[in-house]
């Protein structure tokens, strides 16, 4: 299923500062971002953070998960689609979890 989106995502800068990237590979990123391909634009940053595949975090009713780049700490800044707010967003999925622990407990 091809998904598409329209809203922006992080800035260049800030992917640069919180992902440890190269400003082409974060403009690389914002490019996919800004033409709305959602799991292309999470396999392109899987490849650049050598990361271990793009991961789904389920949400407890399972209508609006959160994709991420899978980099093997609960607490490394990674590229996330959030399904229910419909972007993208930089940060650590475990921080995400613990502000919205009702979205996401079990």
């Amino acid at each position: 299923m091809l998904f598409l989106f329209r809203k922006s995502g992080p800035s260049v800068a800030r992917m640069v500062k919180f992902l440890g990237i190269t400003k082409a590979q974060a403009t690389e990123l914002k490019d996919l971002m800004n033409q709305g391909r959602v799991y292309r634009t999470l396999d392109h940053a899987d490849t650049i953070l050598a990361g271990h595949g793009p991961a789904r975090l389920p949400t407890t009713d399972g209508s609006a998960d959160v994709y991420y780049v899978n980099l093997g700490d609960t607490y490394a800044a990674t590229l996330m689609f959030d399904f229910e707010k419909q972007r993208f967003l930089v940060g650590s999925w475990g921080d995400l979890v613990e502000a919205q622990p009702r979205r996401f407990a079990d």
